[in-house]
């Protein structure tokens, strides 16, 4: 009886990686924005979960370069050009208009997630990291969304 044949792990596409940099990127401008805009916050809560966000874009972005690093390859050290960026939120006071700059920003990323999610080729665990990150997109739309309309 012959031996199995070992057969190599397929090995990443280099546009897996680059669409994986391109959420980095994009976790470190919509990171900066939200980090800008917590303080300038006076509802306490509402500045406590755009603190979370923070938490949330960190974790993730971690998560996706260690997925870069598993695929052979270096995430990236830029931050991707969003709508609104840190400069445009510090001159904001008011609260309605800080969780409205923070939400074009996460529309943005969600419109980013959905072109990397439909030519996405890679291991389970990397569509799972992607998947979740598009999730914890998802849930920051939906509390600021619900932020905004209630102080309508």
């Amino acid at each position: 009886m012959p031996f199995p044949q070992h057969v190599p792990e397929a090995v990443p596409s280099n546009d897996t990686v680059e669409r994986l940099n391109e959420l980095i990127a994009h976790h470190r401008a919509s990171l900066e924005v939200c980090d800008a805009a917590a303080p300038r916050l006076d509802d306490i809560v509402e500045r406590g979960e755009v603190r979370e966000m923070v938490t949330d874009h960190l974790r993730h972005l971690d998560q996706l370069a260690r997925c870069v690093e598993t695929l052979g390859g270096h995430p990236t050290r830029i931050k991707a050009d969003l709508p609104l960026d840190r400069s445009d939120v510090v001159d904001l006071v008011v609260d309605e208009r800080l969780l409205t700059a923070i939400l074009v920003d996460e529309e943005a990323m969600a419109q980013v997630y959905g072109n990397v999610v439909d030519g996405l080729h890679a291991s389970d665990r990397v569509e799972r990291t992607v998947d979740r990150g598009l999730e914890l997109i998802d849930k920051h739309r939906h509390w600021l969304r619900d932020e905004l309309q209630a102080s309508a």
